[in-house]
């Protein structure tokens, strides 16, 4: 059974170990232990770990060291006359965690061989790292089914070995609410998958198509951090509206066909990228007909909403103000409404007529002149006369 006589085991960085001075065994040559165990920090400057010595019957004789196996990359150095042993050059626990050297003491043709056993004490020296700076993924707005449920998974690696090696994951950013408000993502501390916790809004007023997150991944010292975008693919769940519910317009009576009324525009919050879900197409509903050769009497541009006439001519006269009914519909069937007022210009289009065609009157002779005889009333349906008389 090997003999651990070491103390301390574990050496500090910097510090080395001493001679030891219990002797065991018996014969021409004799090491000391018959196997010795070592620490060291990886990553330490090299520097001596062992003086070894060895028991030479007779007394006196010299003796000669050599590290017999164990050494093929070089790393350790004996020296052959004082028995000090020393590694070269820092040691890397993620590389070999321990080393075993086989050590010959010889003394003529006698010789004696002990084992040492390096073990290197690991150092948080490698920082958690993502893949990539920006991870991406795509789900659906408004999406409640089978929640909360894992949309992506991000992993770091840390090089480290043993617990400087475990990665713990944090989140912050859009969605990630504080003061007792349910969150919309969490993530698993240990696995690093991101999940939906409740479904997603991407339009407005109140939602946003990309949501941004801060993934942290911890060894305990050391941080990486990664950017997780959340992108919402668009369902048609807007209607549209018209911003401006009533449009108020005028145009002249006696206006030709094709003349133009109003504009009217309508919004839908649906992604306009998304198929045909915020494609609006104008139509008027419950249009006005003209009573004469029955025909509608206004029309819309389907596609931009420029409302018209349909036909010649407005009569202010007859009727003086329209309600119009526009609607938008969306690629999904979905439908808003808004009113166009349209008031009817007065146009001088129609003569003035007296009320009566004839007018008899008594005048009595002893009438001084100037003397006023009748009021001639004078009947006319257009709004602004400047009626001038003559006889």
């Amino acid at each position: 059974m090997a003999v651990n006589v070491l103390v301390p085991l574990l050496i500090p960085l910097g510090e080395q170990l001493t001679n030891v001075t219990k002797l065991v065994g018996s014969g021409p040559v004799e090491f000391e232990q018959t196997e010795y165990t070592v620490e060291v920090w990886e990553n330490a400057n090299p520097h001596q770990l062992l003086h070894l010595t060895a028991r030479v019957q007779p007394q006196g004789e010299p003796v000669e060291f050599r590290i017999k196996g164990g050494n093929e990359e070089g790393l350790f150095s004996l020296d052959s006359t004082s028995g000090r042993l020393s590694y070269l050059q820092p040691l890397d626990y993620e590389e070999q965690q321990q080393h075993e050297l086989v050590v010959e003491a010889k003394v003529g043709e006698a010789t004696s061989e002990t084992k040492v056993v390096v073990r290197v004490r690991d150092v948080n020296d490698h920082a958690p790292a993502f893949p990539r700076e920006v991870h991406e993924t795509q789900i659906t707005e408004e999406d409640d089914r089978h929640l909360p449920k894992t949309i992506l998974t991000v992993r770091a690696t840390d090089e480290d070995a043993g617990e400087f090696g475990r990665v713990h994951y944090s989140v912050s950013g859009d969605g990630i609410y504080t003061n007792g408000s349910t969150p919309s993502f969490a993530v698993n501390p240990t696995s690093g998958a991101i999940d939906l916790l409740r479904p997603l809004d991407r339009d407005p007023p109140h939602g946003q198509s990309r949501w941004h997150l801060r993934v942290v991944a911890t060894d305990g010292e050391l941080n990486a951090t990664t950017a997780v975008h959340v992108n919402l693919k668009d369902i048609n769940d807007n209607a549209p509206y018209f911003p401006q519910s009533v449009v108020n317009a005028t145009i002249s009576e006696n206006t030709p066909e094709g003349a133009r009324v109003a504009q009217v525009s309508a919004t839908d919050n649906d992604d306009p990228r998304e198929g045909h879900n915020a494609r609006l197409v104008y139509s008027l509903e419950k249009n006005v007909i003209d009573e004469a050769s029955g025909r509608p009497i206004f029309a819309v541009d389907s596609q931009v909403g420029l409302i018209t006439t349909a036909l010649c001519c407005l009569d202010r006269e007859k009727t003086q103000r329209y309600a119009i009914q526009v609607v938008a519909t969306d690629g999904g069937g979905l439908k808003g409404t808004g009113t166009v007022l349209v008031e009817v210009a007065d146009v001088n289009d129609v003569p003035p007529r007296f009320s009566m065609k004839e007018w008899n009157l008594d005048v009595a002779e002893s009438l001084t002149p100037d003397h006023a005889l009748a009021t001639l009333t004078v009947l006319d349906q257009d709004t602004s006369n400047n009626f001038t008389y003559r006889v």
